[in-house]
């Protein structure tokens, strides 16, 4: 299509992917309509190489989109200052698996001290996990918390020694490395397939085997005080170093292609949904939204750049 011919020519698409796997027919689509290289970022790191095979004009960016978080938006206690023993943040759906850590409850300490954060899914609540707790029989006295703001979560995590994650499967999961920032140590089942399973190690906390949840967090939990989990993500996965190896990608693809480079791209971060890093970032960018909304209506709201900031 016409409309689509002039995105084409002047900008360079990015794909970020929701879940893994993602749909491969999507992006086969978007090859066969674009002219140059289609980039996406995918949510698991098995997917780059699977990506890149299905067609030769799909290139991975060297990122997770979990991997945009500020590191000054957490300010980490100290460890034997933190209010609670183990952290969950996620939606209150079944595909985070609530009842896999409410049932390793029964195998621990009934003093523990647990939050639980989340937000609905349809028709199940904060009030279905209070009623799943009971129902198991969880001893803990439990904090359950529903739909509040992003710099609250913040907070919590910071305040919590351990981060549980108890899917399956999912995309990247960014409340994984949020909690990495706040210096919990995380814990994903082994047999996940979570992106940030792919973060998992001596400094930053366990993999949990699916038999022994209740036996590796009571592990965990003795050994977190250990863990270094903030300091490895500011080396490894922070928004900085992420917009650095996108950053000089990008320009070199830009340059291999004979195209000048004028400028460096403007840092996003994902809090809790993809922005810009500063306001300052999104007045610049201003102008573009405004000739995209102009152009195509339909497509790109008047007010999409204040409520992706949002």
């Amino acid at each position: 299509p016409e409309e689509f011919c002039w995105i084409d020519q002047h900008y360079d698409l990015v794909f970020s992917t929701s879940s893994s796997p993602t749909s491969f027919a999507g992006l086969i689509l978007a090859a066969s309509l674009v002219s140059g290289t289609v980039y996406v970022q995918a949510c698991n790191q098995d997917d780059y190489a699977l990506i890149e095979r299905i067609h030769p004009r799909l290139k991975c960016l060297p990122t997770m989109p979990c991997d945009w978080i500020h590191s000054g938006l957490h300010q980490p206690k100290p460890h034997s200052e933190r209010t609670f023993d183990f952290i969950m943040v996620a939606m209150w759906a079944p595909v985070k698996r609530h009842w896999d850590f409410l049932e390793a409850l029964l195998l621990l300490p009934p003093n523990l001290r647990i939050v639980l954060i989340g937000t609905h899914d349809g028709h199940h609540t904060h009030h279905h996990i209070r009623k799943l707790a009971d129902e198991i029989g969880v001893k803990q006295e439990l904090v359950i918390l529903d739909s509040i703001p992003i710099e609250e979560v913040a907070r919590y995590q910071s305040d919590s020694k351990i981060s549980v994650i108890m899917s399956r499967r999912e995309g990247c999961c960014v409340a994984a490395v949020e909690s990495l920032f706040a210096g919990c140590a995380l814990a994903l089942r082994d047999d996940a397939h979570v992106g940030p399973l792919a973060y998992i190690n001596d400094q930053t906390g366990r993999r949990l085997r699916p038999d022994c949840i209740a036996q590796d967090l009571l592990k965990l939990l003795a050994d977190s005080v250990n863990t270094r989990s903030r300091e490895w993500a500011l080396e490894h996965v922070s928004g900085n170093a992420s917009w650095i190896k996108v950053n000089n990608m990008l320009k070199v693809e830009s340059v291999k292609h004979g195209r000048p480079w004028n400028r460096d791209i403007i840092e996003p971060q994902w809090r809790p949904h993809p922005t810009f890093l500063r306001s300052s970032d999104q007045e610049e960018m201003r102008p573009a939204y405004d000739e995209l909304h102009q152009r195509f209506p339909k497509v790109f709201s008047s007010s999409l750049i204040t409520e992706s900031w949002r």
